[in-house]
């Protein structure tokens, strides 16, 4: 039975619409660090054969795979977690009514580092903005909330760096972002996905809320090059 594409969701990106942002030498791909940390192997849970061949000693990578790795001696595991995918294929977006926000560019940049920071909302790199459209929204200059898409495969679009500054959480305005990105997401015929790390029960039941369902947990593993 063929696994299902977000199975393996870095392999198929980094096979398709963002090949051009990474590295492959045939068994393996990544991702330029300073893009994101993501890297896949085609099957990561038989062999990671190759993919220590595209990281540089003492270099790190990130794994999503369906279950845990059985690691080859040259690499060791930094940190491991587990997250729920979730999927819309029927996408409930909410009117963004008066919320103000604008594109998001390399200028951002240290201010969206800054939140994220302070938020951590997942891994997000230097050069990160370069693989979608984000948005954000600000109080002054001052960078409050903000969201975008991240990896894009054949059929799906994820929604990613979901965060809002403590002070402003409470007021909607994440799942009014999400429903911009999300709504750019089904305008292209795709499906929106996203990750949430499973103790987060508050994102979860946003996500719900906006016609996000459960598909499988996913098991995020760092590693390291020895």
């Amino acid at each position: 039975m063929a696994s299902h594409p977000l199975d393996n969701m870095v392999w198929n990106a980094l096979a398709g619409p963002q090949s051009h942002l990474g590295v492959s030498n045939g068994r393996a791909r990544r991702f330029d660090p300073e893009i994101a940390i993501f890297a896949a192997v085609e099957h990561p849970l038989e062999s990671l054969d190759g993919l220590a061949e595209i990281i540089p000693p003492g270099g790190r990578v990130g794994l999503v795979t369906t279950g845990p790795l059985t690691l080859p001696p040259e690499l060791e595991a930094v940190a491991t977690g587990e997250v729920v995918q979730l999927t819309a294929d029927r996408f409930r977006p909410i009117p963004t009514g008066d919320l103000v926000y604008r594109d998001l560019t390399v200028a951002d940049v240290p201010a969206i580092l800054e939140l994220v920071a302070l938020t951590k909302p997942g891994p997000f790199a230097q050069r990160t903005i370069e693989m979608g459209h984000y948005i954000g929204v600000f109080d002054g200059d001052r960078l409050i909330a903000m969201t975008g898409e991240r990896l894009r495969l054949d059929g799906f679009g994820e929604v990613s760096a979901v965060c809002t500054h403590p002070d402003y959480q409470g007021r909607g305005i994440a799942k009014a972002l999400v429903s911009v990105i999300g709504s750019e997401v089904v305008a292209r015929g795709e499906v929106p996905f996203l990750q949430a790390y499973t103790g987060n029960a508050a994102a979860i039941a946003t996500y719900t809320r906006l016609g996000f369902a459960p598909r499988r947990n996913l098991t995020f593993t760092t590693v390291r090059r020895r």
